[in-house]
């Protein structure tokens, strides 16, 4: 058996993961004093993709990032990065979505919003080898209700280059045409969504731009503020 790399929860000093080459996790939730297995969806992914994500209240609640058909020699265009939950330690797992480039819980310390809430970076056209360097398709960064239900999804971003919480703030990187690369900083609904509004301030070269949007919109329309 080969371990690849390990994990400590994020949330929870007792928790740690050694990760294989295959589905297998070995994990510890006691310190390292026993130690116990489960099977993972899918195997790690090669993507350079953060592998898990952890709840910061839910120590049993788990993302996990695997590669999908990415060893089948019939299928080597669909090589993809899939994104799958649990709530009970890897006992059982749950679909995300495929074709994305991490996927994490929302909710954390500082930002503390719906427990259920998932944010993706997730490529807008789910078909091609994303193994491939240089794989053109638009990153989109989409939040989801609900652990992701197809229904409760909204697209924030239509091209981000990524995202991470600081504090109470969401911060997102965005592509767009005419200004390059913008940073928005989410001061946030993301918790009561569709609801209330959501400010978000851009900056650009050296510009700075003060965005609102209307959150009780079911769009990802923008206007001045």
């Amino acid at each position: 058996m080969e371990f690849i790399t390990y994990y400590m929860h994020s949330h929870s000093n007792d928790r740690a993961f050694l990760i294989t080459t295959g589905k297998n996790v070995h994990y510890t939730t006691d310190g390292a004093r026993f130690w116990n297995t489960f099977e993972a969806p899918l195997p790690p992914n090669h993507f350079n993709i953060p592998l898990m994500s952890f709840h910061p209240l839910r120590t049993d609640w788990l993302i996990w990032v695997g590669s999908a058909d990415c060893s089948d020699p019939s299928s080597p265009d669909n090589c993809r990065a899939e994104a799958w939950y649990t709530t009970d330690n890897g006992r059982n797992w749950n679909f995300i979505e495929k074709y994305v480039r991490q996927c994490s819980w929302a909710r954390d310390n500082e930002l503390k919003i719906d427990e259920k809430l998932i944010l993706c970076e997730s490529y807008r056209d789910k078909r091609g080898n994303q193994a491939v360097p240089g794989y053109n398709n638009p990153l989109e960064l989409v939040i989801g209700r609900d652990f992701f239900a197809k229904s409760e999804r909204i697209r924030l971003f239509e091209q981000v280059v990524g995202f991470a919480t600081f504090s109470e703030y969401l911060l997102v990187a965005e592509v767009r045409r005419a200004l390059g690369t913008c940073l928005w900083i989410l001061m946030t609904c993301l918790d009561r969504y569709p609801s209330a509004h959501l400010s978000l301030t851009s900056k650009s070269h050296s510009t700075v731009t003060t965005l609102q949007r209307d959150c009780s919109l079911p769009t990802c329309d923008w206007t001045t503020g």
